[in-house]
């Protein structure tokens, strides 16, 4: 869908309808009838999903946040380690996310200046590693 040029004439459309979805889902946050979220949410939805064309053909350059792309594996993997460790200390939940994410982070840092610890950790970007060239050339049998 990103791929596709949409109309810009549906864009006001698909924000409104957005918009709706996310005020309706707002205001049943204390409802008792489970099935009204439904509705809700899929207006929501699909507005955001309309929207993705445009979305996708911005390009913003945002240094932190495109470290955070490169490095959002890394978080992805190693997020449960780190946060089981920190719930067994009984923390609290805010302490035990603030202390996961700066662990995290400084983890990620000092992983990614070597090359043993990036391999251990899994860290090491794709085709980065070096290959030792061949001494010689196979024989041939």
């Amino acid at each position: 869908m990103a791929e596709r040029r949409v109309s810009r004439r549906y864009l006001p459309i698909a924000g409104a309808v957005a918009l709706l979805g996310l005020l309706w889902w707002s205001g049943l946050y204390d409802a008792d009838n489970v099935l009204a979220f439904v509705p809700a949410r899929l207006l929501m939805c699909l507005g955001l999903i309309a929207l993705l064309p445009m979305l996708s053909a911005l390009r913003l350059d945002f240094a932190p946040v495109n470290a955070i792309g490169r490095d959002s594996l890394f978080f992805y993997l190693w997020h449960p380690l780190v946060m089981g460790v920190l719930v067994m200390t009984d923390v609290g939940p805010a302490a035990t996310l603030a202390l996961s994410l700066l662990l995290l982070a400084l983890a990620c840092r000092l992983t990614a200046r070597g090359t043993l610890l990036p391999l251990l950790f899994g860290s090491l970007p794709q085709g980065s590693g070096t290959v030792p060239p061949l001494a010689k050339a196979p024989l041939p049998a």
